[in-house]
């Protein structure tokens, strides 16, 4: 095998990491409920109170636009700008309260979904991830850069639910960053970018292997 065919294959393989680290990723957060407002009633319904154990994962894909939508199915996209990232995410178990009686914010042009996380690139401590309708969202406010997400990190979030008067009950908690991965990622801190130096690795040793023959 020569040079030539060596750095072909590195490049191919590489490319193929790229895809890897493109791929959607599940965020698992845990925590426990730090404080409570209860003028709904949804935290009493659902049995929840201070120090209760919580589990939020959320599907978080950078390459799928963030969107919200309305009560009408209208949805809208965030566009990037020089300050800000938008990017997909979704709440995919976790959820706690219950909008009750059907909730408050039910107009046409109202939010019935929130499916985004806002990077903030100028000062990352502007930056969330929310998911949820107007009437029941879970928001999780990163005081970090998203890149800068490490198993560990912990940020502060919150659910809220609102019932037909458009009462709010809310708890808060402090969420710990537990693990990162998905159908081709291990659980570790920075998954894409080990794999990236692995593939890379292997890349380096093929051309070299080739240039002694």
């Amino acid at each position: 095998m020569d040079n030539k065919t060596g750095v072909f294959i590195l490049t191919g393989m590489l490319g193929i990491a790229a895809q890897v680290h493109a791929i959607p990723l599940y965020y698992t957060f845990e925590g426990s409920v730090a404080s409570i407002c209860d003028g709904a009633g949804a935290i009493e319904a659902a049995g929840l109170n201070r120090g209760d154990s919580l589990t939020w994962t959320f599907l978080i894909d950078t390459e799928q636009d963030a969107t919200q939508t309305g009560n009408d199915g209208t949805i809208s996209s965030f566009t990037d700008t020089a300050a800000s990232d938008y990017f997909h995410a979704a709440l995919v178990s976790g959820n706690q309260l219950d909008e009750v009686d059907g909730g408050f914010f039910n107009a046409l042009n109202q939010i019935a979904a929130y499916n985004y996380v806002h990077n903030h690139l100028v000062d990352g401590n502007r930056g969330r991830i929310l998911t949820g309708s107007m009437n029941n969202r879970v928001q999780l406010n990163m005081g970090v850069f998203f890149e800068d997400l490490v198993i560990g990190t912990v940020l502060s979030g919150y659910e809220t639910a609102v019932d037909s008067n458009g009462l709010f009950s809310r708890y808060s908690a402090n969420m710990t960053l537990t693990s990162i991965w998905g159908e081709e990622v291990s659980s570790v801190p920075e998954p894409s970018t080990l794999l990236l130096l692995g593939v890379g690795l292997a890349g380096i040793g093929v051309v070299r292997r080739g240039s002694k023959r």
